[in-house]
């Protein structure tokens, strides 16, 4: 019975340890994929052919876990997504490296649309965040990866590219994560 309770304190701090390292992990996914713009959303089609395209993104809620992308509802993405709802999001530049993966459904709310707009997607909508057609793309998450540029440089190098070495400390600590959302709730890191 004591070596029980002299096991607890060990395992609370265990707890605290992974619970703050999580926290870290995910606060920095979030900030990596605020760099980017533009991502990949990737669909299957009922074929089950995989395809790529280029999506704006126009919202990053870290509270409900959603990422939103403004589309029209006659979009191949809509009715990709209605055909099977797992997509994923892939966002790269020459340093960082994030993938996310999740559940895409449509949502209709005018308010999360008109919250969602930028003024550089008039070019794609020209009536603006009114157009009835435009509707708000979401993808709650349920998985999502990041890699740092010393990651990503290291395998370039291993396949005989000349990769520059800029130094970005802010990224050094944390070179590959993976977080887990929603049912899943675990963080690890490779």
């Amino acid at each position: 019975m004591v070596a029980a309770s002299k096991r607890a304190p060990l395992l609370e701090l265990v707890d605290d340890e992974e619970e703050q390292l999580a926290t870290r992990r995910r606060s920095r996914l979030f900030d990596l994929t605020r760099r980017f713009r533009v991502g990949n959303l990737v669909t299957r089609s009922p074929e089950g052919l995989v395809r790529a395209r280029p999506m704006t993104l126009a919202m990053l809620d870290s509270s409900s876990e959603e990422l939103g992308f403004l589309t029209t509802i006659d979009a191949d993405v809509v009715h990709a997504a209605a055909a099977d709802p797992m997509v994923a999001i892939v966002f790269q530049d020459s340093r960082h490296h994030v993938a996310w993966s999740g559940r895409a459904y449509v949502d209709h709310e005018r308010y999360r649309i008109a919250h969602a707009w930028q003024p550089e997607l008039s070019r794609w909508f020209p009536d603006g965040p009114d157009d009835p057609r435009i509707v708000l793309f979401v993808v709650r998450a349920i998985r999502a990866e990041y890699w740092s540029a010393s990651v990503v440089s290291g395998a370039l190098r291993a396949l005989g590219a000349n990769v520059s070495t800029h130094g970005d400390s802010e990224l050094e600590p944390t070179r590959h994560g993976v977080v887990l959302f929603g049912d899943e709730g675990a963080l690890t890191e490779w």
